[in-house]
């Protein structure tokens, strides 16, 4: 959301500022520009994800973040082309109710709409209050279940596939 959210949140001396998403592009220019050891870098990454890959909590993890891109995909293939993705939208439990969420998703419409974007997405879940996207006007388009075993526990979710289409 970056620019949206300092703009909305300008005058908050209680905000944290970060910088979520970069395509492959932009990351890959940063780190020959940046670091100057692209090799060095695509290293360091290899051996993060061998660490990760080592612990069992590791290798569930991966298993899960595997398993949703794989529903994200499936919830996605049989729909129409869109022109963007709304790729992470979060608001701390702390300030819902607050209209913070509605003014950044404002600000990422506006942003959309002036650079012509006609048709978006974004996935999301259980976890997640779905009803803020309905009353936005996203329309939910698919759904599907995943059961996940976390030790004793058998966790349900339902993932989603919402969209907006802008009346251009």
């Amino acid at each position: 959301m970056g620019r949206c959210a300092d703009a909305i949140l300008a005058d908050n001396p209680h905000v944290l500022r970060v910088f979520i998403y970069a395509d492959s592009n932009a990351r890959r220019n940063r780190v020959e520009t940046v670091y100057h050891r692209p090799f060095l870098f695509g290293i360091k990454k290899a051996m993060a994800a061998f660490d990760l890959l080592c612990s069992k909590e590791g290798r569930a993890a991966s298993r899960f973040f595997l398993e949703v891109e794989k529903i994200d995909h499936e919830l996605l293939d049989p729909c129409s082309p869109y022109d963007g993705e709304l790729a992470f939208f979060a608001v701390s439990k702390t300030c819902r109710g607050m209209g913070i969420g509605k003014a950044l998703f404002q600000k990422a419409m506006e942003y959309m709409r002036s650079q012509s974007i006609g048709s978006f997405y974004l996935f999301t879940d259980t976890s997640c209050n779905c009803g803020f996207y309905e009353h936005q006007g996203m329309q939910r388009k698919a759904g599907q279940m995943y059961s996940m075993k976390m030790g004793e526990l058998t966790e349900n979710f339902e993932f989603f596939l919402y969209d907006y289409h802008f009346n251009m």
